[in-house]
């Protein structure tokens, strides 16, 4: 997992710190400081992967070597409490690889030239042998006065106005580190990778995590010689903090997705539990106009057979009638009519019963339904 961190911080005379020292042990060469004829040799030193220095344009080409770049920085400066020296610690991600480190930072050191017009040095160190192998980081020491054709000129007080009512210095901080973010994150994605850094506060990204705490060069090498560092001691413990509430957001999670798929199961219950209550108040109307049904076919059919029985008494015996009619009288038009008539009037009545019947059969079949 990429890791993002940014420090910008200052180097002073009033610290009894030198540009001079602080570029030699950097870069792993070593530098004489003219103005107090000290010399600074690191070049023993391991762990130094690539250096670099990158100028404004026009600058004097002297400048281009450290040696000259960092002893005209300190004669520069007069007073003994002078800033002599600024620096940006990055840490460099370590899914890159050694050319798109290089990239990267020279790309991120001329852009830090090129806003503040200052000379850059920048040296990328590889993670120690004892400790982290993904802890490759990178210092980049920048000269706190602009550099032209002339060589050094003013001051960049803007990265020094950090009071009043407005702090253009921590402005111009917060730039830095944003735009280390987007250069890193640039150099990630053209390296295929899915990492990215964030340069927000664990807070503003909304991760539940305690931040740990800075426990610089003493107290690393205390650690590497299994001495006891409060700081050291005291990351360990946030690390292991972490830790469980890392274990204990898994497990909530785990917990809260059973609960949705429980929520789940319950909610399909009770639709089903509503369904069957459906079905079963259908069942029980059903059965209810069954049992009317029931109750009234017998007398329906009562009704349908005593209407039939009635008809048919009454039919035979206009039957018998219009016959003996028949036969009693000649055989003349007016008679003949009269019996046709009779006939045609028992057909209707015929018809009017079957209709009738038919009626209550689909009367008790709505019922039912």
């Amino acid at each position: 997992m990429a890791i993002y961190s940014c420090r910008v911080q200052t180097i002073s005379r009033s610290k009894g710190r030198s540009a001079t020292a602080a570029a030699a042990y950097r870069s792993g060469t070593s530098i004489e400081d003219i103005r107090t004829g000290e010399i600074h040799n690191y070049t023993n030193r391991n762990g130094v992967e690539t250096t670099g220095i990158v100028l404004p344009e026009n600058s004097p080409r002297e400048l281009n070597q450290r040696e000259n770049l960092w002893n005209a920085a300190e004669q520069a400066e007069t007073r003994k409490n002078s800033t002599v020296a600024r620096e940006v610690l990055v840490a460099v991600p370590h899914e890159l690889d050694k050319e798109s480190r290089q990239e990267l930072i020279e790309g991120y050191a001329q852009h830090l030239s090129d806003r503040y017009q200052t000379g850059v040095d920048y040296a990328i160190h590889e993670p120690d042998c004892q400790g982290d192998n993904r802890n490759y980081h990178a210092h980049i020491l920048m000269t706190t006065r602009r550099i032209d054709e002339q060589g050094f000129g003013p001051k960049t007080r803007e990265l020094d106005e950090i009071r009043g009512d407005n702090p253009r210095g921590k402005l111009e901080v917060n730039n830095i580190r944003q735009t280390w973010e987007e250069h890193a994150n640039r150099a990630l994605e053209r390296s295929g990778q899915e990492e990215r850094i964030d340069s927000r506060s664990l807070k503003d990204q909304g991760i539940d995590r305690e931040p740990t705490v800075h426990i610089g060069p003493s107290g690393s090498a205390l650690d590497r010689r299994n001495e006891f560092s409060e700081r050291a001691e005291l990351n360990k413990q946030i690390r292991d903090l972490n830790k469980e509430r890392v274990q204990a957001l898994r497990e909530l999670k785990q917990l809260h997705k059973e609960q949705r798929e429980l929520s789940s199961e319950l909610s399909e219950l009770y639709s089903e539990r509503k369904e069957v209550g459906r079905d079963l108040k259908k069942t029980e109307r059903l059965k209810a106009a069954v049992d009317q049904v029931n109750e009234n076919r017998g007398e329906v059919f009562q009704d349908l057979q005593d209407k039939h029985s009635k008809y048919q008494r009454w039919h035979d015996k206009e039957i018998h009638k219009a016959i003996n009619e028949y036969h009693s009288f000649s055989a003349s038009e007016p008679t003949k009519k009269g019996w046709f008539e009779r006939q045609a009037k028992f057909e209707q009545r015929q018809q009017d019963f079957e209709v009738e019947k038919a009626q209550k059969f689909e009367s008790m079949h709505k019922t039912i339904s």
